[in-house]
């Protein structure tokens, strides 16, 4: 077969461009591209015209019915707008008439309207706590045992093994929703504690333990307002929360007491700036009432209307083991010691080595 000249493969490419470019614009100029071309050329006087044209529409259709006499058609287009019109005057004398009765008691000194403030009949806190016991009581005898007696245990020190949890298969599910370390953010927290729950507190009643409760609030939220402010100072802390995104999520916990855990156990709920315990409360108004933990927090914040906002996984316990800072707070007298913590002896020696700032 001859070959074919370099000239007719080059006309054979440029044809099949212009096949390209042909079908091209017969896919994107419709009617409807060259519809918005002229609808950007069009002069704004113009738009303002047809604008203005459309709204006298409906006027100009009922004095056209008007001076024809055909009252059906008449009474067809107004009906329809007519009551949209009255409706709006009407919402617009409820909102003025409501404007001047709240201006008129003002100045009255009969009201004052600062805020308004949601509050919840039913927290979900409490809705949270009734499901982790029930789930718990669903189990076996046996089981029941097993994983509560584990859970215990993991309170008061002991690393929890895979093989238990290949052994019981539920058991994983329940140290990831009593155990602070394994479960999810915002509750979790590095230390190895269990959540005290009313089915939990019948089985390590009378076992020395410390007391713990965990917040945890949006940024935003913790945030001080500008026109409202704080009515107290709050922890060095919390100050630096301020710098932070409003979207981020702030959970602390906080050392609480110390036990034998009782319902008459007296846990901290609220501190000062300094540290120093200012409400206390029984261990049974936190099992059984436990949005009192997120009432305190929002009046140590100074901000009481965030008691519907605060969030918190409490209380917990440490089963026979007391922290460097529980320590500090009941037997200093000073709180702000527990701001200095001592170094790990490595970064002591790196320190000291030059190794290290």
């Amino acid at each position: 077969m001859p070959l074919r000249h370099h000239s007719e493969l080059r006309q054979a490419e440029l044809n099949r461009q212009a096949n390209l470019r042909r079908d091209r614009r017969q896919r994107l100029y419709t009617k409807w591209y060259y519809y918005r071309i002229l609808k950007k050329r069009i002069h704004p006087r113009e738009v303002a015209k047809r604008q203005l044209e459309e709204i006298l529409e409906p006027y100009h259709a009922l004095r056209k019915a008007i001076n024809e006499g055909e009252w059906t058609r008449f009474w067809e287009i107004f009906f329809p707008r007519g009551y949209g019109w009255l409706r709006r005057q009407y919402e617009l004398y409820l909102n003025v008439l409501e404007f001047f009765r709240t201006l008129r008691d003002l100045m009255l000194r009969q009201a004052a309207v600062v805020f308004k403030v949601e509050h919840r009949t039913i927290y979900p806190d409490k809705a949270r706590l009734y499901v982790l016991d029930k789930s718990l009581l669903e189990l076996s005898e046996d089981d029941r045992l097993i994983v509560i007696s584990t859970l215990l245990q993991v309170a008061s020190g002991r690393k929890i093994t895979w093989e238990e949890i290949q052994e019981i298969p539920a058991l994983r599910a329940f140290v990831e929703r009593f155990i602070a370390y394994y479960q999810k953010f915002p509750c979790k927290h590095s230390a190895f504690v269990l959540r005290l729950t009313p089915v939990i507190y019948n089985y390590a009643h009378l076992l020395r333990s410390t007391y713990y409760v965990l917040r945890w609030v949006p940024a935003e939220n913790l945030k001080a307002d500008p026109y409202l402010g704080r009515s107290r100072p709050v922890s060095f802390g919390i100050t630096p929360i301020t710098y932070k995104p409003d979207s981020e999520v702030w959970n602390a916990m906080m050392y609480a007491g110390e036990g034998i855990v009782d319902l008459n156990d007296l846990l901290t709920l609220r501190r000062d700036a300094t540290g120093e315990k200012i409400m206390v409360h029984p261990l049974r108004r936190i099992i059984y009432s436990p949005h009192h933990v997120t009432y305190e927090f929002a009046r140590e914040l100074g901000k009481p209307e965030l008691t519907t906002v605060i969030h918190h996984c409490s209380p917990y316990i440490r089963i026979g083991r007391k922290s460097r800072t529980g320590k500090i707070l009941d037997y200093q007298h000073d709180p702000r010691i527990t701001r200095h913590f001592r170094r790990k002896f490595v970064k002591e020696l790196t320190y000291y080595m030059g190794l290290r700032a």
